[in-house]
């Protein structure tokens, strides 16, 4: 487990690089009503150093000015691929996105959320070095007025380092937060993807899913 990632512009031999080779990481960015948030959590994303990226950003419906953040970031930069969606919430939001996803590796950021600029970088190369974990998820940090029982929650959290000592919190509460992760994309695919489950959140599904399976996530 590894520290949640903040943000320099990909360079010229990166952007050869995506265009001949592909993107090593596709990044999933589900939005809806999120354009107060949106341009942030996106500069955040595309400043990653150190990793070729894509990022698709869906537009969940949205009746504020999110599809016009999407569309304009798009304009500016060909990584960001706007992805259209049915309005029936986050789980067919990140399926509609995983769908249109290229690179061999699949994160995601939610609208609403900022990242370290070495994020990615780190989460890449901690999966290169632990060939036999399917992902890696990253410690978090609160920003604006968290209560103090988020903030005990999140030190529980973050004090979970081993695949194993994930795998047995997922019967405590939620061991990590799903958006902060990067998994293998075969993995992704043989786990069945992201369910809509009924009646309870996706992130707990996933998880229980997830381990259930014997995934290795660290």
């Amino acid at each position: 487990r590894r520290c949640n990632a903040w943000a320099s512009h990909i360079g010229d031999i990166e952007l050869a690089s995506i265009m001949t080779f592909g993107p090593q990481v596709s990044v999933l960015v589900p939005a809806r009503n999120a354009a107060r948030w949106l341009r942030f959590a996106l500069r955040d994303v595309l400043d990653q150093r150190r990793v070729v990226l894509e990022v698709l950003v869906v537009d969940d419906h949205s009746t504020d000015r999110t599809k016009r953040w999407i569309e304009r970031f798009a304009a500016s930069d060909t990584r960001v691929i706007p992805v259209p969606a049915s309005g029936r919430g986050i789980a067919a939001a990140l399926r509609a996105a995983l769908a249109r996803a290229q690179a061999p590796l699949v994160g995601m950021m939610e609208a609403d959320d900022r990242c370290h600029p070495h994020r990615f970088e780190v989460l890449v190369e901690t999966l290169r070095t632990n060939p036999d974990w399917d992902g890696v998820v990253s410690r978090t940090t609160l920003f604006g007025a968290p209560s103090a029982g988020m903030r005990r929650y999140l030190d529980w959290q973050n004090a979970l380092a081993t695949p194993d000592e994930l795998a047995q919190a997922r019967f405590v509460e939620i061991p990590a937060l799903l958006q902060t992760g990067l998994f293998r994309r075969a993995w992704i695919d043989g786990l069945g993807g992201f369910a809509e489950p009924e009646g309870w959140p996706l992130d707990i599904d996933f998880w229980m899913r997830a381990f259930a399976a014997g995934a290795r996530i660290g």
